[in-house]
């Protein structure tokens, strides 16, 4: 598990609560505290993923056959499925952060190799 960097909380403190009697140490560790249980809570995921193949075959003869406009309608509903709950096809249940992190860098590396 990561662990955080305590220097930023604490300059934000002392900017923000002074340097006097030490109240921005104490509530930078406040700060700190609560955001590394954030990091702990497996039921948290504050990201967005939005990656599709636009070499997908069926994706690429919609964009061929009726166009820009339509290419762009379905990919969106796609975002939005995808974006709704990322699911485990092979073990037919909802996707851990792990797996989702691995898909996008799994994603990143092939287009990485393309260019």
């Amino acid at each position: 598990m990561s662990e955080l960097d305590e220097k930023p909380f604490l300059a934000a403190c002392k900017k923000r609560y002074g340097v006097a009697d030490g109240e921005a140490e104490i509530k930078a560790a406040e700060f700190c505290s609560e955001w590394q249980e954030h990091l702990k809570d497996a039921n948290w995921h504050p990201f967005k993923i939005q990656i599709i193949n636009e070499d997908d075959e069926k994706l690429v003869g919609l964009e061929e056959q009726l166009g820009d406009e339509v290419y762009k309608a379905e990919t969106t509903a796609l975002l939005e499925i995808i974006n709704e709950k990322l699911w485990n096809k092979k073990e037919d249940r909802k996707a851990s952060m792990h797996e989702a992190l691995q898909l996008v860098l799994n994603q990143w590396k092939l287009r990485r190799r393309r260019r």
